[in-house]
């Protein structure tokens, strides 16, 4: 089982994350250089992982409301729901890159799920990723208010989509008003940006 961290080695160079970008140094213990730095935009890394040549960096993202129900709605009323709904929406974001060429990393997929970033691990070859939303119901009067939260993989679509309902689960047991979000996928063909 492998943990995220901020620094990691693959024994030639050194990742390192730092508050708004990740660099890249040769190992060389007296002669190490800087040899490429990554950066996203509106993206803070937290935790990087190294496996079989991809380079993962787990964050935070901040997204300007994507709730499609206010851009719908006449100028005067999504003007006044602005100062009601969050400006921006939390998503934790995952970058995996691929880094046979480790001064050259190349982007091969982005997953990012809204809310707040609970932890990861690598296990079996398999990514875990756990996310922490608090639906904001109190900003509506609407019961049937849709509270599912926002994903992206940039594999699938480019664009965020509530997670569909047969994905969901119900665990009979009280957790407030939290919604866990689970992802994980295998990791061998990650490099072919492969939803497998």
């Amino acid at each position: 089982m492998d943990e995220g961290d901020k620094i990691k080695s693959d024994g030639e160079f050194i990742y390192f994350a730092r508050e708004d970008d990740i660099i890249i140094t040769s190992a060389a213990k007296e002669h190490s250089e800087l040899v490429y730095t990554i950066q996203e935009d509106d993206f803070s890394p937290i935790e990087l992982y190294i496996h079989d040549k991809i380079l993962i960096s787990i964050g935070y993202s901040y997204e300007v409301n994507i709730n499609p129900n206010l851009k719908t709605k006449k100028k005067q009323e999504s003007h006044a729901d602005s100062f009601i709904y969050p400006p921006h929406q939390l998503f934790t974001t995952a970058y995996f890159y691929d880094i046979s060429n480790p001064k050259e990393p190349k982007k091969v997929r982005e997953i990012a799920l809204e809310g707040d970033y609970q932890g990861s691990r690598i296990k079996d070859n398999e990514l875990f990723l756990i996310v922490n939303d608090t639906p904001s119901f109190h900003i509506s009067e609407n019961t049937t208010k849709d509270t599912r939260p926002y994903v992206k993989d940039s594999v699938t679509n480019q664009t965020y989509n509530k997670v569909d309902f047969e994905k969901i689960y119900f665990f009979q047991r009280e957790y407030g008003k939290q919604l866990f979000n689970d992802w994980h996928r295998p990791l061998r063909s990650f490099k072919k940006g492969s939803n497998h």
